[in-house]
């Protein structure tokens, strides 16, 4: 009886917390950065989020090529990123509503697998470039695709996933697919 208690015990205390994907550092970190390019940008067509070991990598591809990196982390209770820069307003552009959707997609899934997002060790989101309108209905709105790629480590064990997210209907939000692999993926220099 002592050691199926002590294997509960052992088994509750292994399961990691599911933290707030949203309140996590590296989301935090891609905001600070995202804000901080909108300064010296036009439009951002990708961004790489990378957890390092001492701060988070954020890299910034605009629509015209221009990569610019960033370093955050945690200051008190705020997180800055080495660039100087203003903070602004973010616009809810697709870009980030499909981030937001694709972290939500994964964060659910790894909750049922009983790991939480400290599992994602980098994620990078993109617009697919090509129109996407082709074979579907005339009354079927399907919007921009937004990809998304996570790099995982689940357990010691490293896995690759890729996340399709697009709307199907004018307002009705975005919706996400698992995929096998991403579509114009964009390089950030040193992959």
């Amino acid at each position: 009886m002592k050691s199926l208690i002590a294997a509960i015990a052992i088994s509750v205390i292994s399961i990691p917390c599911s933290a707030n994907i949203f309140d996590s550092l590296m989301f935090q970190s891609r905001e600070a950065a995202y804000s901080q390019a909108l300064f010296e940008v036009d439009s951002i067509s990708a961004f790489q989020v990378i957890n390092g070991k001492h701060e988070v990598e954020v890299s910034i591809l605009s629509e015209d090529g221009v990569q610019i990196d960033y370093g955050c982390h945690v200051h008190g209770n705020h997180t800055d990123c080495h660039e100087e820069g203003h903070k602004s307003n973010e616009l809810e552009s697709d870009l980030l509503l499909g981030e937001r959707a694709a972290l939500a997609k994964i964060e659910t899934t790894l909750s049922r697998r009983g790991f939480s997002s400290d599992a994602i060790e980098s994620y990078k989101v993109w617009s697919e470039k090509e129109d996407h309108d082709h074979d579907h209905e005339a009354d079927h709105h399907h919007g921009e695709n937004i990809w998304s790629k996570f790099s995982l480590n689940l357990k010691g064990k490293k896995m690759v996933r890729y996340v399709l997210c697009h709307e199907h209907g004018v307002g009705e939000g975005f919706v996400c697919h698992f995929s096998l692999t991403g579509k114009d993926e964009p390089s950030f220099g040193e992959e």
